[in-house]
């Protein structure tokens, strides 16, 4: 199956539309919304991400649901029908011609939260007493005016829309975002159960895309460019692979180096199989040139959903990781933690910090740059075989941070920012990543600015 996203245009308006029905509707319950989104760089008039993304709002009283961005940052914004408010704003900015995937959550007995690439972003207590619910159309990209046209227009891609009538949990959103996407949905675990709704984006051409929950072709797309690839992880093709007289049989599991997981083994033949997620999972995609690697035989009676022997960390939340993946954070308790999926392998620890800092920013016969104020206002990352990550500049002792939003690759490449901050004397560029994945900074290039003297 070819993986596809949709592409919204800021020269022909695009955007996507989906008629009222109730899988939509947030009503006066739990409710999650997710997806992809690409958004791109069109003019100097937007030096930030901007615009409406996804959102189910009426028409008059604004009551409803909303995945916004406004100079950069992400918003969930709700309003109930008793016209109370509910808004978690992100603090971090997302970067232009990246995928980030975003998500917002709401527990009516708890919190309105927003995720950003599988991690809490934004939180507020919820304080909505009445519905969501509203007759208004489905909507991503700009929003149609009484008289005529569309305003707060989002620019860029889309990809893997997911509703839920349920508050996924920050293990549920962490997985849904470790999985990827571009693979048939089928209601696991890894795509946080079962949703309401879901969208895939794979229809290829036409101007029709269809609810894979449902089976219904309901949702019209206008303007939009069909494109082929899609969101991180994932390849338009199934991984085949070729291995004379292998000897594995369909159902064997194995473990796969340059993924580091085990996968099931499928469609067998003497020389050849695929690798799928699980015996009635997907079959996995892989985008990268393969060097080297193996496969072996695994056993996957040591599988687990609780992890015990922690006794010496009770109390402490801890990271756990598996196939090559972070599964999410957990508080040790009775020695033990569960997670959400089961795991034949995988590591658990405390976080902790990678942090690369450059020296002191100097340059070939000036003249005593060092002792200049100066402001770094953007850097370029080069990166291999690196998750997530961030990068920025450093001073008095305090981090100005943007996210990189790596994705692991055997082959380098360039993640840029603009760093936030202003103006200090040192001139530092720091790179850290925090959670338990792998970083290797190749080499970092800035632009600076250096405050003359009177």
């Amino acid at each position: 199956m070819a993986n596809y996203y949709l592409t919204l245009p800021e020269s022909t308006w695009g955007r996507i539309t989906v008629p009222h029905y109730d899988a939509l509707d947030a009503g006066s319950g739990d409710f999650t919304i997710a997806l992809w989104i690409k958004p791109a760089a069109v003019d100097e008039a937007r030096p930030a991400p901007t615009g409406l993304v996804a959102y189910k709002i009426a028409d008059i009283d604004d009551i409803g649901y909303g995945l916004i961005l406004r100079d950069g940052k992400v918003e969930f914004r709700t309003t109930d029908a008793s016209m109370t408010d509910c808004v978690a704003v992100s603090t971090q900015t997302i970067p232009f011609e990246k995928w980030t995937h975003i998500a917002g959550v709401i527990d009516r007995d708890g919190y309105i939260t927003l995720y950003i690439d599988g991690q809490a972003a934004a939180s507020t207590p919820c304080t909505l007493v009445n519905t969501l619910g509203n007759e208004s159309y489905f909507g991503i990209g700009g929003r149609e005016q009484e008289w005529g046209g569309y305003n707060a227009c989002y620019w860029g891609a889309v990809d893997d829309l997911r509703i839920y009538k349920k508050a996924l949990s920050a293990s549920e959103v962490a997985a849904i975002y470790n999985h990827g996407g571009g693979r048939p949905y089928s209601g696991s675990i890894l795509e946080g159960g079962e949703a309401s709704a879901v969208f895939e984006f794979n229809e290829g051409s036409g101007t029709s895309t269809a609810d894979s929950v449902h089976g219904i072709d309901i949702g019209t797309v206008s303007y939009c460019v069909w494109e082929l690839g899609g969101i991180p992880f994932h390849s338009s093709t199934e991984l085949i692979v070729y291995l004379p007289n292998h000897g594995y049989s369909n159902g064997d599991f194995v473990y796969v180096s340059w993924l580091n997981r085990v996968c099931c083994v499928g469609n067998v033949t003497q020389n050849t199989f695929m690798l799928y997620e699980s015996l009635v999972g997907n079959p996995i995609y892989f985008v990268n040139e393969l060097t080297s690697g193996y496969v072996q035989l695994a056993d996957t009676s040591q599988s687990h959903t609780i992890i015990s022997g922690l006794e010496h960390l009770e109390g402490n939340t801890v990271y756990v990781a598996s196939n090559g993946r972070l599964v999410g954070s957990f508080a040790v308790s009775g020695g033990q933690i569960a997670m959400p999926i089961d795991a034949t392998n995988y590591i658990v620890g405390l976080p902790y910090a990678m942090k690369a800092r450059t020296m002191r920013l100097e340059l070939p016969q000036a003249q005593a740059l060092q002792s200049r104020t100066k402001r770094i206002h953007k850097a370029s990352v080069r990166y291999v075989r690196s998750v997530d990550g961030a990068a920025g500049q450093e001073y008095d002792n305090k981090e100005y941070l943007s996210d990189l939003h790596a994705a692991y690759s055997t082959q380098s490449d360039d993640a840029e920012v603009l760093v936030k901050g202003g103006f200090a004397e040192d001139g530092f560029l720091v790179v850290r990543s925090d959670t338990p994945t792998p970083f290797t900074v190749l080499s970092a290039s800035i632009g600076f600015s250096v405050d003359e003297p009177a």
